[in-house]
This record gives C-alpha cells, sequence and structure tokens, in this order.
C-alpha cells in the first residue's frame, strides 16, 4: 500500500483526504494523525496485519494491547462491562484531553464492543482484566476516528521505525 501525505495546513480539501485516512483505516491500513501531544500511528484492531505491523514498527513483540483512541467520550461505554462512576466522572472533566484512563474490565466478552470483535481481536484490546482509553483533542484525531467507526488503537512511543 502506498503512502499518502495530507498537509492539512495547506489543503483547503483536507477533510476529503481525512475521510480518505479513515477509510484506509477501515480497510487495513497504518494511518499517523495529529493527537495535542504527540503524532500516534493507528490500526484498525479488526485488521491482524494491521496490528501485526504496527507491532513491528513500534518494536512491540510482546503482546500488551495498545491504546484505543475514541472519538468521543461515549465511545467509551462500548469498552466497559459495568458503570465506572469514577472513571466517568473523570473522563467528563480531563477528556478530550492528553489522558489515557486505564478501565478495568472483569469479563471483557460482555462489552458492547465483544459483538464487534473477534477473539483474537478482543485480545488485543483487553489485557490482564484493563482497558487503555483515550480521547484525543485534536480535530484531525477526532474526524478520522469519528469517520473510521471501528476499534482504532494508536501508539505513540518513539521506538521503532516507520
Amino acid at each position: 500500500m502506498s503512502s499518502i501525505v495530507v498537509n492539512t495546513v495547506e489543503s483547503d480539501t483536507y477533510r476529503d483526504d481525512l475521510s480518505r485516512a479513515a477509510a484506509s483505516l477501515a480497510e487495513g491500513a497504518l494511518v499517523v494523525f495529529p493527537t495535542e501531544t504527540v503524532y500516534g500511528i493507528a490500526a484498525s484492531v479488526s485488521h491482524p496485519q494491521a496490528m501485526k505491523r504496527l507491532r513491528e514498527i513500534k518494536d512491540r513483540t510482546d503482546r500488551r494491547p495498545l491504546t484505543i483512541h475514541l472519538p468521543s467520550r461515549a465511545a467509551a461505554a462500548a469498552y466497559v462491562d459495568r458503570e465506572l462512576p469514577f472513571a466517568r466522572r473523570f473522563s467528563r472533566k480531563v477528556w478530550p484531553g492528553p489522558l489515557t484512563l486505564l478501565c478495568a474490565v472483569d469479563r471483557p466478552e460482555s462489552t458492547r464492543i465483544a459483538a464487534e470483535l473477534s477473539p483474537d481481536a478482543l485480545d488485543e484490546v483487553f489485557h490482564e482484566g484493563l482497558v487503555g482509553l483515550r480521547c484525543p483533542d485534536h480535530p484531525i484525531a477526532e474526524q478520522i476516528l469519528r469517520e473510521a467507526a471501528i476499534p482504532i488503537v494508536a501508539s505513540s512511543e518513539s521506538k521503532g521505525r516507520l
């Protein structure tokens, strides 16, 4: 798959390009997008090859899950299996923003997102009873995540190569 670079400062058609980035994620491509603090490399959890490539790039050979990036605070409800009052209150104060919430999930298979994911993809999202959730405060990230409308993970660690 070829690389596409979108310059959102100089382009007056960048919204179409962002829609194309969202579609590319849905098709299994990796996408680099800005958040309020760093650029993240994103992949669809539903595409094993995309997840494998992301782990290779980031030199993450372990099976620890990457952080789920959300288009809105409301999207977090699909990833938890019970009411988490502290997380709900905390997310209202800090999201969107540069904070990852680690939420305890006793039964990942009972979450709403489980119905959309294969068992392997579910393992990519949840690890040892936890899921990491982040809602970036950046309009480009929000549009890509909203339009992709699928579970997206991203990593911003500086290790690895492109």
